[in-house]
């Protein structure tokens, strides 16, 4: 069930407040890599969602509000801020394991045939013989089996003879071997292979993987990394090989490699039920009501030709899913048509009212898009759907007529350009028109009776007008005319005299 954000946000922070309440559960918190964040790492989304009770989406945009748990497993010493991801998340997972042995498990951890004080870790598991190769290239893992060693030695399970890990800091000739052997896991790891960000470089491509990223996934600094970025190369063949990275006829640029990665990256982890909540408007995932946290591309990004491509893929799998229609029809293409039908054939003013009469006016989208040929379209739009109110010729010829009369009093304010309702109708429109009636009334171009009846049917169109989605419209009411008397303005001033007065109540209202 879609939950909203204040309520999702709240959820979130409760379990996070429980869990600082018992921080011996923290060591058992599964952890993932999070550059945002001082020490790299965050609670997994799946996690954070399956605790929750949240999308994995949703929980992805609240990694802010789980900080504090890593702000308290820093402050137990699980955490270090500075180290890198991999290093942050090996130590937990190493004292994880080391706080679930009982004294009795300690004391029969094997030990290493050269060296009796030292614990043989590769005789406990795979996992536990992993973390004595990473010992010998991060300092962090390194230091963490020497704290074991000197627990052992404080419980009297060893002497104090044990040995320490050597060479903490590899000599920059290792460093080499520490980026090749991260190059050959990651290169036999498709999952793996999505997460490895790009940037530019001077290589033949124009782009490798992001410096910043080497850095941080083996451990090393951002100059040697930098220098030995070129031995990351057979990551980047392989991405391409599986069309994580694609390469586009003719010019191109990085930004554009790398954006269509993070797209279809972060599409690609969505669950059905996740693509379902997608903000759509006008077919279309709405990147505007979407936070960068929610969504990694701007619209700025489409400029690009690969990451449109992938724009165009994604819709055309919400399309398979039956998230967006496939028989949409934007308004430029809806308006097109109706105006190459229209050029088929003449139509008489009725013809005409009925034909947009029969389109739904429910949400602004419906209404057709206003051109040169057609510049007010949008207010016949709105007069025929409110002529079907009434079932009389008589009536619905009221509308017809009320519609002409509006039309002309629009081109006078506002000229004959295309006319869009949303950006020229406000709350005093009805107010001005009575004022056009009233002087027409005046020089005796219409008389009262005629005024009245255009003024109700344009009253019913604008309250018509506030039904539609999107628009939020309104108006203020104002009184008809006196039917008795060929005006409501009393006399004696004279016809000019009357006029004036109008116009100045006019802009009184401007």
């Amino acid at each position: 069930m879609k939950k909203d954000g204040i309520a999702t946000d709240q959820l979130v922070s409760t379990w996070v407040e429980g869990l600082l309440k018992s921080p011996n559960q923290l060591l058992s918190l599964p952890l993932s890599s999070h550059f945002k964040d001082p020490w790299g790492v965050n609670i997994t989304s799946k996690f954070l969602a399956k605790e929750t009770s949240i999308t994995v989406n949703e929980a992805d945009r609240r990694k802010h509000l789980t900080v504090p748990l890593i702000e308290k497993m820093a402050e137990m010493k699980v955490v270090v801020k500075g180290a890198s991801s991999r290093e942050n998340i090996t130590r937990q997972r190493i004292l994880y394991w080391y706080s679930n042995l009982s004294f009795s498990d300690k004391k029969n951890l094997p030990r290493l045939t050269k060296s009796i004080n030292n614990v043989c870790f590769k005789s406990i598991g795979h996992e536990q013989d992993y973390w004595n190769v990473l010992a010998t290239q991060y300092e962090l893992v390194a230091k963490t089996i020497d704290e074991i060693h000197e627990d052992l030695c404080r419980l009297g399970i060893i002497s104090a003879g044990f040995n320490k890990v050597e060479s903490r800091k590899r000599p920059i000739r290792d460093e080499a071997s520490a980026i090749l052997e991260w190059v050959s896991k990651t290169v036999r790891d498709t999952e793996a292979l999505w997460e490895v960000p790009t940037s530019k470089s001077d290589s033949a491509l124009g782009f490798g993987v992001s410096v910043q990223y080497i850095q941080r996934a083996v451990g090393i600094s951002y100059c040697t990394a930098q220098k030995y970025r070129f031995l990351t190369n057979p990551v980047i063949e392989k991405m391409i090989k599986e069309e994580i990275l694609v390469i586009p006829d003719g010019s191109y640029e990085a930004a554009g490699i790398e954006s269509r990665r993070k797209l279809l990256n972060w599409y690609r982890q969505l669950s059905e039920k996740e693509k379902h909540t997608l903000p759509i408007f006008g077919n279309k995932i709405s990147i505007g009501k979407m936070s960068s946290e929610q969504l990694p591309i701007t619209k700025a990004s489409l400029r690009f030709n690969v990451v449109r491509s992938a724009w165009d893929f994604i819709h055309k799998d919400l399309e398979k899913l039956g998230i967006i229609d496939p028989d949409y029809k934007s308004v430029a293409e809806r308006t097109s048509e109706a105006n190459v039908n229209r050029k088929n054939y003449s139509e008489s003013q009725i013809e005409r009212f009925h034909r947009l009469a029969a389109r739904e006016l429910n949400a602004a989208d419906d209404f057709f898009f206003p051109s040169k040929l057609e510049p007010f379209i949008q207010v016949e739009q709105l007069f025929a759907c409110t002529s079907k109110t009434v079932s009389s010729e008589s009536g619905k010829s009221n509308y017809r007529i009320a519609s002409n009369s509006f039309i002309y009093f629009l081109s006078e304010l506002y000229g004959n350009s295309p006319l869009k309702i949303v950006t020229v109708f406000d709350e005093h429109l009805l107010s001005r028109y009575r004022k056009y009636l009233e002087k027409k009334i005046i020089s005796k171009e219409i008389s009262s009776h005629h005024a009245n009846t255009a003024l109700s049917s344009v009253r019913k169109t604008l309250g018509r007008l506030t039904q539609v989605r999107d628009l939020e419209y309104n108006f203020f009411d104002i009184n008809g005319f006196a039917v008795s008397r060929e005006t409501d303005v009393k006399k004696p001033f004279t016809m000019n005299e009357r006029i004036q007065v109008l116009d100045a109540i006019e802009k009184g209202l401007c």
